[in-house]
């Protein structure tokens, strides 16, 4: 009997690492996530030979593994494209010994060849073309501050975020590099205490 309980907690070991790996389990084809299973119960056929495949059964996250997914992709994805401005920002500064022109920011990194791909300016899947980009009229083109940057610049200053909240939030890059999903109110706050031209 405890043979048996040993191997139920490895299985239910082994399915709970299976469902944090990050990414929906399944083959190419799409056959969605599942998983067969051998049971050691089931010795085979008379002649005692490999074990017999049962149904397969499904690997289902009861909060719903698609949504958590889709959602992760998103967040990644989005922090992954604030950082990679928050780096070019740095890298045109270093270059050029001064920050991009007031409320300039991604004409002057895309005009200055530091930054050129337009979909890093936007969110996720979003369309945009690089005219929105530069007037930062683009529906899904981050937003960004319009005041002057210069080394005294605060590090909690938001200097680029999603264009609409997501979650009831925002991905926020500030001036130090770093990036944050903060609530609508903790960014308006933010916001208003460090943006100067409103």
């Amino acid at each position: 009997m405890g043979g048996w309980r040993f191997t139920a907690g490895l299985a239910a070991l082994g399915l709970s690492l299976c469902a944090c790996d990050g990414k929906p389990a399944g083959g190419p084809g799409g056959s969605g996530p599942r998983k067969e299973v051998e049971t050691a119960s089931n010795p085979g056929g008379p002649d005692g030979g490999r074990p017999v495949r049962e149904n397969p059964a499904p690997l289902v996250d009861p909060t719903g593994s698609v949504q958590v997914y889709k959602g992760m992709k998103h967040e990644i994805g989005c922090e992954n494209n604030l950082r990679n401005i928050g780096q070019s920002l740095m890298v045109y500064a270093a270059a050029r010994g001064e920050y991009p022109p007031a409320g300039e920011m991604f004409k002057a990194l895309i005009e200055s060849n530091t930054l050129t791909t337009v979909e890093i300016y936007a969110v996720p899947k979003a369309k945009v073309t690089r005219d929105q980009v530069i007037s930062g009229l683009g529906v899904g083109v981050y937003r960004t501050t319009r005041d002057s940057l210069n080394d005294a610049t605060a590090a909690d200053k938001p200097i680029a975020w999603d264009p609409e909240p997501w979650q009831d939030g925002r991905h926020v890059l500030f001036f130090d590099g770093t990036v944050s999903l903060m609530s609508e109110k903790a960014f308006g706050e933010a916001w208003g205490r460090h943006e100067v031209r409103k």
